[in-house]
């Protein structure tokens, strides 16, 4: 297979992957809707019947709520976030987790085995490394662009 077939066949192969991706935004966009109109309609039919919000279909289905609580903590709130936990609970050992930041190791790891200082093999089996030659696509957006019309 000569290089220009391969080019060949991963511009194709990208433009499917692009409109598939696109396909299924829209399809979650889609289905996201639908789930706000069903707990909606949940929460209405429960009001009326005054009980609890879900249902029970002959075909063996059931709806319930759940109530999922989620927040942000990142960079800029993450001290905001201590104290309120702190003046609200005392300790916050409970709450924080020491962890390996792996893009940070990933990068130290290329560099010192780009750079000569490390071997491959110097690395811990457990680490799993993997390394894999990747594409850089330069012109894509344009190129795509062209392509779709």
């Amino acid at each position: 297979m000569t290089l220009n077939t391969t080019i060949e066949e991963y511009i194709e192969a990208r433009l499917n992957y692009e409109e598939a991706k696109a396909k299924s935004t829209e399809a979650d966009k889609v289905f996201k809707g639908k789930k706000y109109a069903l707990s909606k309609a949940l929460l209405d039919d429960a009001l009326e019947r005054q009980s609890k919000p879900g249902i029970k279909l002959d075909n063996g289905l059931g709806f319930s709520l759940r109530k999922q609580f989620t927040f942000n903590c990142n960079e800029s709130n993450e001290a905001d976030v201590k104290d309120w936990l702190h003046n609200h609970y005392g300790d916050i050992e409970e709450f924080t987790v020491q962890k390996v930041h792996k893009p940070t190791v990933a990068n130290k790891l290329k560099a010192d085995i780009e750079g000569g200082v490390l071997d491959e093999l110097d690395i811990p089996e457990t680490f799993n490394l993997k390394t894999e030659d990747d594409v850089t696509c330069t012109g894509w957006a344009a190129f795509s662009k062209d392509a779709r019309e």
